[in-house]
């Protein structure tokens, strides 16, 4: 049964976005045959393998950088909460803020290179690891540290063998929310580089690889896949019902 269940939301994703391909939505919105057709052109050409190592390159710095910042970040505002309450303020703001206005903003800052292509993935990133870091430290039961604290436990011990295994779910959790928003963060900026790159006036511009038509079918289908799967998770993270605790 729960097989059939995947399968049958597996196909009306497809069918859904079939329609969507066909009323048109945009005017850039590629149906899954063209997208399908384009990536065995690619995988053929091999032109997809370059355009994904720099791809990955770009995704794995930014998003390695936004856990290593964003997990020890949540876990000091979980802990110390004058740092919370100071931080949470400005992180709210991040993630309240439309982030992809800022895409343009930062190729203009830092340029058409990884290095820009990082800090994207790395702003799009960061809130919700820091955030969920943040949550699982708050979401600790009490009782489990008083406890700990009634046997002599030491901050030290208290932190390493409560609070940061009672965390790790929600850190977990939210790098795989992250993860879905680095790749759409990789997805934006490969448009808004295209676009920079076309409405540069008679500047030399040969520093600027501009994809053909098959990397943009293939890159714009696959961003509106992570894109559902993102909404998709966004109305499950808030419906889900909070338990309270004892």
């Amino acid at each position: 049964m729960v097989v059939v269940l995947r399968a049958a939301s597996v196909i009306a994703f497809v069918l859904l976005w079939e329609w969507a391909a066909r009323v048109p939505i945009s005017f850039n919105f590629p149906s899954p045959w063209a997208t399908l057709t384009a990536l065995v052109a690619l995988l053929r050409s091999g032109a997809i393998l370059s355009a994904t190592a720099t791809s990955l390159q770009s995704l794995a710095l930014g998003f390695g950088i936004a856990i290593a910042v964003g997990v020890p970040l949540g876990l000091v505002m979980g802990v110390v909460r004058p740092v919370g309450r100071v931080a949470r303020i400005y992180l709210d703001l991040l993630i309240a803020l439309p982030t992809a206005a800022l895409i343009p903003l930062v190729i203009l800052s830092f340029g058409i290179n990884i290095l820009s292509s990082a800090v994207i993935v790395f702003v799009f990133s960061v809130p919700f690891v820091t955030m969920n870091a943040y949550g699982g430290v708050r979401d600790v039961r009490p009782h489990l540290v008083e406890m700990a604290h009634a046997f002599d436990a030491s901050r030290w011990q208290v932190f390493v063998r409560i609070v940061l295994p009672s965390a790790l779910p929600m850190i977990l959790a939210g790098i795989r929310y992250a993860l879905s928003r680095a790749f759409v963060a990789a997805a934006g900026r490969r448009r808004a580089r295209r676009a920079c790159a076309a409405g540069r006036p008679a500047a030399p511009v040969a520093d600027v690889t501009v994809a053909p038509r098959p990397v943009e079918i293939v890159v714009d289908g696959v961003s509106k896949a992570f894109g559902t799967v993102q909404a998709l998770n966004d109305v499950h993270v808030r419906v889900r019902p909070v338990s309270s605790s004892a």
